[in-house]
C-alpha cells in the first residue's frame, strides 16, 4: 500500500500490516510527522493516480504544443515546388520512356505506397510518453518504512505452533500440580505438632485467657487456673463468735502477690449465699496496705454481726467495676 506525505506529497510503499489501525510516520523529504491509516493510504493512492494522470496529460499537451510549433516553423516541400513552377520556372520534364501511347490500364509505378505522414496527435502522445518515462522517479531512494531483507514469516505456522504450546501447557498443568503436592504427614508428625501447639498454649495461657476470657474456665477444669490479676487468696478461714450474746461472723486470710511486678491491692468483697447459691448479703473491706511487691503477702480480717441465719457459704473476692 502507498502513503503520501500531506506536506510535500512524497509517497512511500509500505506493507499494509505495518500500518494496522494507525501508525505515526515521518516523511524522509520534509521531516513532517503524521498518522497514517489504511483509509488514508487508499485515499492517498487514488490522489497519487489522479496527480500522475494530470502530469501525463500536461506533458502530452506540452509535447503537442512543441510539435505544432516545429511544424509551423518548417515550410512544406510540396508547396515550395508549386511556388517555384508558378514563378515561370521550367515545366515538368518529358514523360519517361514507354509512357506515351502506352495506356493499357496498368499504373506505371507498381511499388508499394509510401507510409502516410505520422499523425500529429500520435507523435505528441509518443513524445509525452517518452518524456514521462525519462522523468525522475518520485519515489525516494531510501524507503523509511521498508522492511529489512529477510525470509518472509509464515504467520499461519507460527500461530499453529503457539496454539500447540498452549494446549501442551494445559495438559501438563495438572500433572505439574500433582508433582508439587505436599506429602501426607504421618501420625507421628501430627502427634508431635499437636503436642507443640498444646505446650505453647499452656505456656502462654495468661495471654490466651486475656484475649479469650471464656477459656479461663477450661484451664481451671484441667487444674491450671489462670490469675490475670496477679493476686491470690490463701489460708481463708470462716469462724463464728459470740459478742454480748450477738453472733459474729469472722472471715480472715492472706492476700499474696504471685506476679513478678508490684500490684495495687483493691478492696475485698465478701458475700453470703443460701442453699440455692443466691447472694443474700454482701459487704466490703479495705486492705491493710495499698500495694504488694512481688511475692509479698498481707493478712486480712473482717467481722459481720448477726449474719443471716439462712446463709450457708461465704465467698471472698476482689472488688471490680461491675460491683459499683
Amino acid at each position: 500500500m502507498k502513503i503520501v506525505c500531506p506536506q510535500c506529497e512524497a509517497w512511500y510503499e509500505v506493507p499494509e500490516a505495518s500500518v494496522g489501525r494507525g501508525r505515526t510516520v515521518r516523511c524522509v523529504e520534509c521531516r513532517t510527522v503524521w498518522t497514517a491509516t489504511a483509509e488514508d493510504a487508499i485515499r492517498a493512492e487514488e490522489a497519487a493516480r489522479r496527480r500522475a494522470a494530470a502530469r501525463q496529460e500536461a506533458a502530452r499537451q506540452e509535447a503537442a504544443r512543441e510539435q505544432a510549433a516545429r511544424l509551423a516553423a518548417e515550410p512544406e516541400p510540396a508547396f515550395a515546388a508549386a511556388d517555384a513552377g508558378s514563378a515561370g520556372g521550367p515545366g515538368p520534364g518529358p514523360a519517361p520512356a514507354g509512357a506515351a501511347g502506352d495506356d493499357d490500364g496498368w499504373p506505371d509505378d507498381l511499388s508499394p505506397p509510401k507510409d502516410p505522414p505520422p499523425d500529429a496527435d500520435a507523435t505528441a502522445e509518443a513524445d509525452a510518453t517518452t518524456a514521462v518515462a525519462d522523468a525522475p522517479s518520485v519515489v525516494p531512494e531510501h524507503d523509511a518504512f521498508a522492511l529489512p531483507d529477510g525470509p518472509t514469516r509464515d504467520w499461519d505456522a507460527e500461530f499453529e505452533a503457539a496454539e500447540a504450546r498452549r494446549l501442551a501447557r494445559e495438559q501438563a498443568g495438572p500433572k505439574t500440580r500433582r508433582g508439587l503436592a505436599l506429602p501426607k504427614p504421618s501420625w507421628a508428625t501430627v502427634a508431635l505438632s499437636l503436642m507443640v501447639v498444646i505446650g505453647v498454649v499452656l505456656a502462654w495461657r495468661v495471654d490466651v485467657v486475656r484475649a479469650l476470657p471464656q477459656t479461663g474456665a477450661l484451664f481451671a477444669k484441667i487444674g491450671l487456673p489462670v490469675n490475670l490479676r496477679g493476686l491470690a487468696f490463701d489460708a481463708v478461714k470462716v469462724e463464728t463468735d459470740m459478742s454480748d450474746n450477738v453472733p459474729v461472723l469472722v472471715v480472715e486470710g492472706v492476700v499474696l502477690n504471685v506476679s513478678k511486678v508490684r500490684i495495687d491491692v483493691p478492696r475485698l468483697r465478701f458475700s453470703m449465699r443460701d442453699a440455692s447459691g443466691a447472694e443474700i448479703h454482701t459487704w466490703t473491706a479495705m486492705p491493710t496496705r495499698p500495694s504488694l511487691a512481688p511475692g509479698e503477702a498481707q493478712p486480712f480480717r473482717t467481722r459481720l454481726a448477726s449474719p443471716p441465719s439462712e446463709s450457708r457459704e461465704v465467698f471472698v473476692r476482689f472488688f471490680t467495676r461491675r460491683d459499683r
